[in-house]
């Protein structure tokens, strides 16, 4: 899969050899930095879809699998975060200004360069979504 991002508005390469459209998305009702919801308006696979498309250009094909609803707190914030799962319909990457970077990375997370950070609630849903597809 591509290693490096395309630029904001640009379609990424196509990937090398065979895609694997997952999508792992984490949306919170708090106020960290990531897709935001907000309960009674949208569920959380309706903001998840809604943020893809909005920073990443991509549409999920299907219905997305609620991985995981977790409580968390970090700098006296309180926050709901829900991990979910899947499948964009598309490679091709188009994000938006308030993203740095965005790729495709192997399930495994091998094509993630020694000492890179990866965040934990993506280590954490790749691992529940592994769990669910073999059980």
């Amino acid at each position: 899969m591509p290693s490096s991002a395309p630029e904001r508005g640009e379609g990424a390469a196509p990937c090398s050899g065979p895609f694997s459209p997952q999508v792992i998305g984490c949306v919170g009702s708090g106020g960290r930095s990531v897709g935001r919801y907000r309960p009674g308006r949208e569920t959380p696979a309706q903001a998840a879809r809604r943020e893809v498309r909005e920073e990443l250009g991509l549409e999920i094909r299907g219905e997305l699998v609620e991985l995981r609803t977790l409580e968390t707190r970090s700098e006296g914030k309180h926050d709901t975060l829900t991990l979910l799962a899947g499948t964009a319909a598309t490679e091709q990457l188009r994000y938006s200004f308030e993203l740095r970077e965005a790729r495709w990375l192997r399930p495994d997370l091998a094509d993630v360069p020694s000492g890179e950070p990866v965040s934990r609630w993506l280590r954490l849903a790749l691992a529940l979504d592994a769990r669910r597809s073999n059980g």
